[in-house]
This record gives structure tokens, C-alpha cells and sequence, in this order.
């Protein structure tokens, strides 16, 4: 029987960050993703910096190191948990090789599973006379570890057949979107989604590219193809979402019920290729999806928060209506009723933060690694009938503050043990757990954890 135990709360994954107080993070992309287990990258003035952890070649220096790393012992000290040894991490930020260059930039990076991809921007010198800074394709890139057969540690370019021109490139059209999965990447360009196959062997071509294997997917069950007419795109470790003609469509994993198409055998039913039609309450549309493994949660353009999936804590805020097992879940998506005027939600293993269109943050769920940014003094019990399994927790949101005052903050995202925010002074505040070091302080620690944001610098 599958549980959420405290180790899920403590193993890091995704963080992101600009790269210091007082310097220029215009540009700087908040990275979409979760588990990539401690690895933090950011995009500042076209170039991409990570460090973390790098288990699995994710930070793309050409060296990986796999480490024993045991994240739960029971008895090794007061708390159950040992502490971190023979984990290769770098925690001053490197610049990722093989990406950004001459007329070469990078725009939006996106991890999964301990894999990443970034999307490249590039301009023609020898055809632009008057604006250079013109973007006049775009390329994408990846690295880490996909499958036992893909495994690149530093960047290689993935080519995929453009049907529209009939050319074997991926680099031909200006890429607006890149998402990533367990094992499928997809982009969206002129409005076409195009996917392919990250964990199957890829035809090496040329030194450093990639031919890449198209996933054709199948028609949604009301018969709508998910080729053209595609205006967003979300994806992560549990599956993809699309949005076409104002409907929202998912696939992926569905054992908790988290796609929200109430299926007639719920919580139970998988498919990654296969997109059912996922209903909104009229009048609604999408302004963002957040997924996760277990959960699915839906931002729309009112500021209204609808969530369908797995609640192990009973804290997420949604209504769930069945029992699997041992965890509550909902087949449908069931709205947050006690939050409004949101922007985006991020997820990060059993916590949910909000973004609210005030710029201000409130979070609740799980307080294991200090992911509320607050002392909470509420129990939280995992499951439904094992009341050995506790957790610090609210069952209610807690605002974020700085200094007493609310942290206002651009942009919000999660790694699996805590949060990152872009501030509106573009700095960047981080909170949670540093077991592999994403906080970026420059050490890690099984068993640090910030109870306010702090920044990187």
C-alpha cells in the first residue's frame, strides 16, 4: 500500500532562484517542475545557472555521482532520520556549458524526474540588418538522466520531424512553451503541440544532437485531437494538461483521481497518452495548472482555486469525496473555498502555496521541513487510520511574511520540501528544507530548515 511517508517531505527536488540580491534577474525564469531531487537552476540574462544536488548528472557538468544518501533511518538520532553523507553537491551556481553563446540565449527551463530541458533562443546575424535581438528560431536542449538508455551529462540539442515544413528540425519555428513529464517532453509552437519520447533510445546523429522519437498521441475521449489550435500547455512528473478552444484536457497518472474528469472507475485509472476532457464550472477558463503526482490543482482567470486528487494530511482545502486505501481522494475537481483572487498554485509534496493577485502568499499542509514559513502548532495525522503517523501542519492558510510584513512576490514555485519566490524587488526568497543544499547557503543539512524566507544571494 502506498504511503506519504516523512520522507517525501524531506528528499528535495525542484527549487528556483534569481542569482543574487542587487543584480539584474529581469530575466530570470521560474523553473516549472518537481522532483529532480535537490538540483536548482535559474536563468539570468540569457544564461542558466544550477547547483544542488547531482545524482544523476542534472546539473550538466559533465560528471554525475549516484550516492547511498540513506534519507530515512529509523534510530539514527532523536528524530528518526540520519544525516547526509556522499552527496556530490555544488552550491555556488555554475553556468550550465553548452547552452547559451553567440546569438544564443536561454528562455525557460523545466526539470522532471532528474532530467532537464531548456529552451534556446536564437538570432541570424547574417540575416538581420537592423534588429539583431530579433528571435528568429528557437532549439531545445536536455540533459540528466531520462532512462537507463538516456543518460547525457551535459546538454545535447533533441530533434524532432516538423510536419508543418517537412524538415527534421526542431529549431525551425519560435518555441512559446516547453513541458516535461516522467518520460515525454512536448513544446508548443504556432499553437501545435509536439511531443517526444525522453526514455527511449535516440539515434545519434551529429556530436551532440539527438533524433529524437514523436509520442503521437491519442484523441481526447470526446474526439478532439491535441495536434493544433493549442494555447497552453502544463505538464509534470504525474502527467500534461493542454488547453484548446477554452476546454482543458489531461493525461497521466489518475490512482488518486487526480486528471478530475470524474471517470466511472475513479482513482484508479492511468493512461499518459490518452487525454480525457477535464470539466470546468461554467464559465470558467484556464489561467494555470499545477501538477503534481498525486494532485492536480486548478488556478482560473476569476482567482478561483479547484482541486481533484490525493489529500493524505485532509490540509489541501479541497473536498474529497472517496477513500483509497488508506488516503482520502477526489475524482472531480472540487474548488478551495476558503481562498480567492489567486494567481498561481505551487505544489510541493503534502503543502500548497497560493500566489494571490495582492502579490501575497499564504501556504498550508504539511510543516515537516518548515515549508509554511511559520511555527505551526497543529498535528496532522497521514492517512485516515494510522494515528501514528503525525506531522506538524495547518489545515488553514498561513500568510508568508519578511520582516513582519508580507512577502510580495512576481512569481512562485516548489521543490519537494519548500518554496521560492520572486520578490517584487526581483530577489528571491527561498524557504524550507536544505537537506541537498537548494537552499543555496552554500551548505546542507539533513536537518536544517527555514521557518522564514531567506534570501539567496
Amino acid at each position: 500500500m502506498f504511503r506519504f511517508y516523512i520522507t517525501l517531505a524531506q528528499i528535495l527536488t525542484l527549487s528556483t532562484f534569481a542569482y543574487g540580491q542587487g543584480k539584474d534577474v529581469l530575466n530570470t525564469q521560474i523553473i516549472d517542475g518537481a522532483w529532480s531531487h535537490g538540483t536548482v537552476c535559474t536563468v539570468r540574462n540569457g544564461e542558466l545557472y544550477c547547483w544542488g544536488s547531482n545524482i544523476n548528472g542534472n546539473l550538466g557538468q559533465g560528471t554525475c555521482h549516484v550516492p547511498f544518501a540513506p534519507f530515512y533511518h529509523a534510530g539514527s538520532d532523536d528524530r528518526g532520520r540520519t544525516s547526509i553523507q556522499d552527496i556530490e553537491a555544488i552550491h555556488d551556481a555554475k553556468i550550465v556549458p553548452n547552452l547559451s553563446g553567440m546569438n544564443t540565449v536561454v528562455r525557460k527551463v523545466v526539470m522532471a524526474g532528474f532530467g532537464a530541458c531548456a529552451i534556446l533562443d536564437h538570432t541570424d546575424p547574417e540575416t538581420l540588418s537592423t534588429d539583431s535581438s530579433l528571435v528568429l528560431r528557437s532549439s531545445v536542449k536536455c540533459w540528466g538522466n531520462f532512462s537507463s538508455t538516456v543518460h547525457d551529462l551535459t546538454p545535447r540539442t533533441h530533434v524532432l520531424p516538423n510536419p508543418k515544413l517537412g524538415k527534421t528540425n526542431i529549431i525551425t519555428d519560435l518555441i512559446t512553451d516547453l513541458i516535461l513529464t516522467d518520460f515525454m517532453g512536448c513544446v508548443l509552437r504556432d499553437n501545435e503541440m509536439q511531443c517526444w519520447d525522453l526514455a527511449r533510445t535516440q539515434k545519434n546523429i551529429l556530436d551532440g544532437v539527438l533524433q529524437a522519437i514523436p509520442i503521437v498521441l491519442q484523441p481526447a475521449n470526446d474526439g478532439t485531437v491535441l495536434d493544433e489550435g493549442i494555447t497552453q500547455i502544463y505538464g509534470g512528473l504525474g502527467g500534461f494538461c493542454a488547453v484548446k478552444n477554452h476546454k482543458l484536457y489531461c493525461a497521466g497518472r489518475n490512482d488518486f483521481g487526480q486528471l478530475g474528469n470524474q471517470t466511472s472507475s475513479p482513482c484508479h485509472s492511468t493512461n499518459y497518452l490518452a487525454p480525457v476532457h477535464v470539466a470546468l464550472p461554467k464559465d470558467k477558463m484556464v489561467q494555470h495548472v499545477e501538477i503534481d503526482q498525486y494532485t492536480h490543482c486548478v488556478t482560473t482567470t476569476d482567482g478561483h482555486v479547484y482541486c481533484s486528487g490525493a489529500d493524505p494530511l485532509s490540509a489541501f482545502g479541497f473536498k474529497t469525496n472517496k477513500i483509497l486505501g488508506d488516503f482520502s481522494c477526489s475524482e472531480k475537481l472540487s474548488r478551495v473555498s476558503d481562498v480567492h483572487d489567486v494567481r498561481k498554485v505551487a505544489l510541493s509534496g503534502q503543502t500548497t502555496c497560493y500566489l494571490f493577485q495582492d502579490q501575497t502568499i499564504q501556504c498550508r499542509g504539511n510543516n515537516l521541513g518548515g515549508q509554511l514559513a511559520n511555527v505551526s502548532q497543529e498535528r496532522c495525522v497521514y492517512g485516515v487510520s494510522d494515528a501514528s503517523l503525525v506531522t506538524p501542519c495547518s489545515t488553514s492558510p498561513l500568510s508568508i511574511s519578511l520582516r513582519e510584513k508580507p512577502l510580495k512576490a512576481k512569481d512562485l514555485s516548489a521543490f519537494n520540501g519548500g518554496f521560492c519566490a520572486v520578490s517584487v524587488s526581483n530577489d528571491v526568497y527561498c524557504w524550507g528544507s536544505n537537506q541537498e543544499g537548494s537552499l543555496g547557503r552554500g551548505f546542507l543539512s539533513a536537518f536544517e530548515q527555514d521557518l522564514k524566507p531567506v534570501l539567496f544571494q
